[in-house]
């Protein structure tokens, strides 16, 4: 049951923090024991600008520069591409700072 609910909670939030406009940023979401400095290398080496640090540091905010962004940063372990703004607004509502 456990399962099936982090399952749905995760489904739910990837469709609603979908980045809409990837050209502007995308918030790349690694697993929780990623140090930023691999999260940073994961994200570039699939073809991507580094813009800034997420909140966390798993989480790197980049504009993607090759077409096959999403499916090669996945293939590189990112569990979660996200719309930066929306994400933002997520961690003001759980009172956590949004690092910029």
């Amino acid at each position: 049951m456990a399962a099936v609910s982090l399952g749905t909670l995760l489904v739910t939030a990837q469709a609603a923090l979908k980045p809409v406009h990837p050209e502007t940023g995308v918030a790349v979401i690694y697993a929780p024991w990623i140090g930023f400095e691999d999260a940073f290398r994961r994200s570039v080496g699939a073809g991507a600008r580094f813009v800034r640090a997420g909140g966390v540091p798993f989480i790197v905010v980049v504009v993607p520069e090759v077409s096959g962004f999403e499916q090669r940063a996945r293939a590189g372990g990112a569990w979660m591409l996200a719309d930066p703004v929306a994400l933002a607004g997520c961690f003001n509502a759980l009172g956590m700072e949004w690092r910029s």
